[in-house]
């Protein structure tokens, strides 16, 4: 059985005008038995505190400990979002989110946010990517290995279902962050006027990244370990050396250590 492993990453990527960046990508990490959450949010009116406030009330919900009722506790985020940007006059604040317990993923996407899945392969395989049409219920289902689900806001769309993300975020001997970093840097979204934010879960593999880092730097590994075996080894074979030389005196040394006995003069 592979040694599998849940990964959940998120990055904001500023666009020319910072200021005019008006989405935010944030999230929870959390240890088993409790689930994890990302999510990415972005306000019509370029309001940042408008996204930001969407995507901490979702965040905290989960920062308290959620085990059980993982979708209630989604839907009682999402809930309390729309109440809370209704009353400060944000109906425009666009959401999606991915809570994340072992495999089984909840995932909800509103307005311009999107979601999509891409299915991670090994050399040889074709990937895909599919866009869920998700509506404010979530969506349920379990992640196999090598997928991942992906949040993008608006200015990021193009990677639905896209050559780039597929080949970035099955990469398994890079981190997730890392892959969403070279993902959204060749969509070129940082010369444009916003920026734009993402974030991704993913069923990797703690033994495939360690097979992929053998083939990357084994024979270097396997020199060293021979250089420190020969090592070992004269230094070995110099003890046993010295160690054989100190037991061994001289003939001198054991003639004069003899006693002599006289005859006696009778």
């Amino acid at each position: 059985m592979r040694n599998s492993k849940i990964e959940i990453a998120w990055l904001n990527q500023p666009g020319r005008i910072s200021m005019k960046m008006a989405s935010v990508s944030d999230g929870f990490q959390a240890s088993p038995p409790y689930a994890s959450v990302v999510i990415v949010a972005e306000c019509e009116k370029d309001d940042p505190v408008c996204a930001m406030t969407s995507a901490a009330i979702v965040r905290d919900t989960f920062a308290e400990g959620v085990a059980y009722g993982v979708e209630d506790a989604l839907n009682n985020a999402f809930d309390e979002v729309a109440k809370k940007n209704s009353e400060n006059g944000h109906d425009s604040c666009s959401i999606a989110s991915i809570a994340v317990l072992d495999c089984e993923v909840r995932v909800v996407s509103t307005g311009t946010c999107h979601a999509f899945i891409t299915n991670g392969a090994f050399q040889g395989e074709s990937i895909s990517g599919d866009s869920l049409n998700i509506d404010v219920r979530p969506h349920r289902f379990v992640l196999k290995y090598g997928q991942s689900v992906i949040l993008v806001t608006h200015g990021l769309r193009k990677l639905i279902g896209s050559v780039v993300a597929s080949r970035h975020i099955s990469v398994y001997n890079d981190p997730l962050a890392k892959c969403l970093e070279e993902m959204v840097a060749e969509t070129r979204i940082r010369f444009r006027k916003k920026g734009g934010s993402i974030a991704a879960v993913r069923f990797g593999s703690d033994s495939k990244r360690i097979t992929e880092l053998l083939k990357k730097y084994g024979i270097f590994i396997v020199l060293f370990g021979a250089l420190v075996l020969i090592a070992l080894s004269i230094l070995c074979n110099k003890r046993e050396y010295i160690n054989g030389n100190s037991g061994t005196e001289s003939p001198d040394s054991t003639a004069s250590s003899e006693e002599i006995v006289m005859p006696l003069n009778m």
